[in-house]
């Protein structure tokens, strides 16, 4: 996203940077806006969340999709 390799730190900071001021998300598309912004969210998000629930992101519970951990590195959980 960056254009380049990039640190986990500067991944941070740019997610920081395009993340949707939302203080309290009302469904699963403003929830993801604000954790990663409108570019991931068209780029990853929107198109697959319509294609496995046959709904737009919107009409979902914020439930939905805060179940999605964000990763900023490579590293794998455990």
């Amino acid at each position: 996203m960056l254009g380049r390799p990039s640190t986990t730190d500067e991944f941070e900071a740019w997610l920081a940077m395009n993340r949707v001021k939302i203080s309290a998300p009302a469904n699963s598309e403003e929830h993801v806006l604000s954790q990663i912004g409108v570019e991931l969210y068209e780029k990853f998000f929107k198109r697959y969340t319509l294609k496995q629930w046959k709904k737009h992101p919107r009409d979902l519970d914020v439930s939905v999709c805060s179940r999605i951990p964000l990763r900023t590195n490579r590293t794998t959980a455990t």
